[in-house]
């Protein structure tokens, strides 16, 4: 796998999904990945969906969180999601830190185990500094692959990142990064079209 170029749109593709599913619902699925510009669905000639759809992010750190959300469900299947295989690539793919926001309290928590509870969360961050709350990504009651874990220093931010990362938790290792200035995005109206690239 591979990073996003700078120059490359951050876009990824989602397959195996549900015929009827519709943007609205890929909007709400993705939206806390970060800021959408597209959500595409292509067509065959009947007008009818191909099953898979097109994410164009504002930002590569986007795209590279909507990574995690590999083998989500959706309507009882369980979605592929990757990089678009077009993009131009510039190094193999590692994912780095994105930028610091100022005074952040609150790290991204991905690569969680679906059985993982705020309870093993705390009990395993609780070493870093005193923790304020403990947010875990769902839909409809379902867990989506990462959490939200808000400090009350900056200090403890940096104490999670420096020790925690790559710490197993049920089996699998997690990815941990700063946070965005919201853990919830605000949605926004992606245009919707039908071609493919």
């Amino acid at each position: 796998a591979n990073i996003v170029s700078a120059d490359a749109i951050p876009s990824v593709y989602v397959g195996g999904l549900p015929f009827n599913a519709t943007v609205d619902e890929i909007q709400d699925l993705f939206h806390d990945c970060g800021d959408i510009q597209e959500i595409r669905i292509p067509r065959n000639f009947e007008g009818k969906p191909k099953g898979y759809a097109f994410i164009d992010f504002v930002d590569p750190e986007a795209a590279e969180m909507a990574l995690e959300m590999n083998q989500v469900e959706l309507q009882g299947r369980y979605l592929d999601v990757s990089l678009v295989r077009n993009m131009r690539y510039n190094e193999p793919y590692q994912r780095k830190l994105r930028q610091r926001p100022r005074y952040c309290k609150t790290i991204f928590v991905g690569n969680l185990a679906w059985k993982a509870t705020e309870t093993d969360l705390r009990q395993i961050f609780s070493s870093c500094g005193k923790i304020l709350g403990v947010r875990i990504a769902t839909r409809k009651e379902k867990p989506l692959g990462y959490a939200h874990i808000e400090f009350n220093s900056e200090r403890a931010v940096d104490v999670a990142l420096s020790v925690m990362s790559g710490r197993r938790i049920l089996g699998r290792p997690i990815r941990i990064d700063y946070a965005s200035s919201s853990p919830t995005h605000n949605k926004q109206s992606p245009k919707t079209g039908s071609s493919e690239r």
